[in-house]
């Protein structure tokens, strides 16, 4: 059924306050989730989200750094995704805006984070910031595609 359907059934099952996620081809540092938690004790009010500068992994094992911007608004998001595709957020947030849209063939995340984004906190405009560790690592060595097959017409 997806990935958007999974990530949909992890939400609806989460029992934690928080919640994050990762792509079955890539993989995390150890020190990711203790990076979130850490800057999230420390964040400003109006931050909903955390991401992490990305390692991109290629053939022959190089990896380069991708730089994130240090905090994206809604408006930013119509220029690039500059989140990534994985968040660290509040359980609830997630399930306020209904998860992930399993009728999108691509691009789910982008579309979750654009919904995330688009609320507001109390009448403030709310954000995502950067946590300043790469802890992600996104996998493009292999010959597969990145997005699995699905039924999607």
């Amino acid at each position: 059924m997806g990935a958007p359907h999974a990530r949909n059934v992890a939400i609806s099952n989460a029992l934690g306050e928080f919640i994050t996620g990762i792509d079955d081809d890539d993989f995390i540092g150890v020190d990711r989730i203790f990076s979130f938690i850490k800057a999230w004790r420390v964040k400003k009010d109006n931050v909903v989200a955390l991401y992490s500068d990305v390692y991109l992994l290629k053939k022959g094992g190089i990896a380069k750094i991708v730089k994130r911007k240090n905090e994206v608004v809604f408006e930013d998001l119509w220029k690039e995704n500059y989140i990534g595709n994985q968040i660290f957020t509040k359980t609830k947030r997630l399930v306020k805006i209904g998860g992930f849209d399993e009728n999108l063939p691509a691009w789910q995340d982008f579309d979750c984070w654009l919904r995330l984004l688009s609320m507001r906190d109390n009448g403030k405009d709310i954000k995502a910031a950067r946590v300043n560790v790469a802890s992600y690592y996104f996998d493009c060595s292999h010959d597969f595609e990145r997005i699995k097959s699905s039924n999607y017409t």
